[in-house]
């Protein structure tokens, strides 16, 4: 697997963990919508003639969020667990924290070379091709 290859496996989490949270927004915003909508039908006392009332249908959309959000936690939950398991894999400690910075945590250049006690430029170069070099996914 190639280096941009490797980076972009390690990127999927990244997409995972931003997918979770537009997920878990979309399902606060149809739980307030069937909230209003639940009580507004209680309070007119309106009900349904042989059909799903809206408030069913978004009770059931709700669920069907909630349903997603699950499939996509378990996804990054995978993701995550084969990260780890590669990174654990790797040999030089140094390259193993390199990886956790700027891929996983995202950190900028400047602060991994300072917590690594090396140069950026070699941080940025040599020693980042050397780590994604000794990662392997798994």
């Amino acid at each position: 697997m190639e280096n941009n290859e490797k980076i972009a496996y390690i990127n999927q989490l990244h997409e995972l963990s931003k997918q979770l949270l537009n997920k878990r927004e979309h399902i606060v915003k149809a739980q307030y919508m069937a909230y209003r909508i639940t009580c507004s039908y209680a309070y007119t006392g309106i009900k349904a003639q042989g059909h799903a009332s809206k408030a069913e249908i978004s009770v059931d959309k709700v669920e069907q969020l909630k349903q997603q959000y699950n499939e996509l936690y378990l996804k990054y939950i995978k993701k995550r667990d084969e990260i780890q398991e590669s990174l654990k894999q790797m040999e030089t400690p140094k390259y193993r924290q390199l990886i956790l910075l700027r891929y996983i945590k995202r950190l900028k250049w400047r602060d991994i070379a300072d917590k690594l006690e090396v140069s950026i430029d070699y941080a940025k170069g040599g020693m980042n091709k050397k780590a994604l070099n000794e990662f392997n996914p798994v």
